[in-house]
């Protein structure tokens, strides 16, 4: 099949790009011929994708997306493709893979607490370009399937859009098996562990996140002001703005605690140096850090929001904790507090994270294009 693609950017640096970017490649990987339509790309592999530039406007992130909405739908037209496919971003693909309801997402976050750090009550501009996509999309069935990477994400859209359940197939996120692994956890372990100056047996919890406020870093800085977490450290991995984070550890007395390492493309290593993924957030669709960080052996506590109530089994692979730093002190107590069961929760989330290898997820995509291709096997 001759399969067009469409996201702003091709890399390994963030969730969207990295998802698109093992889609494309495993799919060319079993002789499709994949066109990948995009503003820029880099960490390009060895496979056979071939690459498009679209040509945007860059004053404003809301301009970028409204004129690649555009734009990007005129550089698929031209390659006549058996299937085009986006992420959400371009109006009028055969298959577009919702990453999240965005209308969903706006609306748990204008609900944030006001005493929260950060606000997000008014809606953006790009937030308002990203609507519009999305409604037109849906609203006017501008699709011939939809993909949602979480069953709480097609309850969402059916929800908000009116979309039938017969027009929405599941599909999650994958994991790379090979690069999140238990092995490479521990043969990285000592070595990451003295870069970062992390003494062999600290107990060590990791973030990953984009967005700070949202994904709840402001919960986990105030469990560590717990009395018995007074020794436990959190790496923050991610390139949103530390200063209220770190101006709130400080006055917590656990700024030595909380250490920023900003955003990074060698994730792997850090979970290396880590013994449980901690993620508190307020909305996600399927957070591919919580697969990574199953896949690489790491406990989860998470909330209980789209993908995790999926992956997630409480007790057996990890915890739910609520949006605050009580209860989030209340679980790592009882970890600390049980080394055998820290080991059996890390097992069975790599267990469960195999569950989601990126070959099975592209073999179900392969499928979609098929059936809408007239090529079903």
């Amino acid at each position: 099949m001759r399969i067009g693609i469409a996201y702003l950017e091709y890399s390994r640096r963030r969730g969207i790009e990295r998802i698109s970017a093992e889609l494309a490649d495993r799919i060319s990987q079993r002789g499709h011929d994949v066109h990948f339509h995009c503003l820029r790309w880099m960490d390009v592999s060895s496979s056979a994708v071939r690459f498009h530039k679209v040509p945007t406007l860059n004053l404003a992130n809301s301009s970028k997306l409204l004129s690649f909405a555009i734009l990007g739908k005129v550089s698929l037209d031209r390659g006549q493709y058996d299937v085009t496919h986006s992420y959400g971003n371009v109006v009028g693909c055969d298959v577009i893979t919702a990453q999240s309801c965005h209308r969903a997402g706006m609306d748990v976050i204008k609900s944030l607490p006001k005493k929260s750090i950060k606000s997000y009550l008014n809606y953006g501009i790009a937030d308002r370009v990203r609507l519009s996509i999305e409604h037109r999309n849906y609203t006017e069935r501008r699709y011939r399937k939809v993909i949602a990477v979480s069953g709480g994400v097609r309850r969402e859209i059916m929800q908000y859009y009116n979309v039938p359940g017969k027009d929405i197939e599941v599909i999650p996120n994958g994991v790379d098996l090979v690069e999140f692994t238990p092995e490479h956890r521990e043969e990285l372990r000592e070595a990451v562990r003295g870069r970062l100056g992390i003494g062999a047996d600290d107990f060590v919890l990791i973030f990953v996140a984009h967005e700070f406020d949202r994904k709840g870093l402001e919960s986990i800085v105030r469990a560590l002001s717990i009395p018995k977490l007074k020794e436990v450290k959190v790496l923050v991995l991610g390139g949103d703005n530390k200063i209220p984070y770190l101006q709130l550890a400080t006055k917590l007395g656990v700024e030595k605690q909380v250490l920023f390492l900003g955003s990074v493309t060698d994730i792997s290593t850090y979970y290396a140096a880590s013994d449980v993924f901690v993620l508190p957030t307020y909305y996600e669709a399927f957070s591919l850090a919580t697969l990574e960080a199953a896949a690489s052996g790491l406990p989860l506590l998470v909330t209980k929001v789209n993908g995790t109530e999926e992956l997630v089994r409480e007790g057996y692979n990890g915890y739910f904790v609520a949006r605050d730093g009580e209860s989030i002190a209340e679980k790592l107590e009882f970890i600390l507090s049980d080394s055998q069961k820290l080991r059996e929760l890390g097992m069975n989330a790599r267990k469960s994270a195999e569950q989601y290898s990126w070959d099975v997820i592209a073999d179900k995509t392969l499928s979609v294009y098929e059936k809408i291709a007239g090529t079903e096997r």
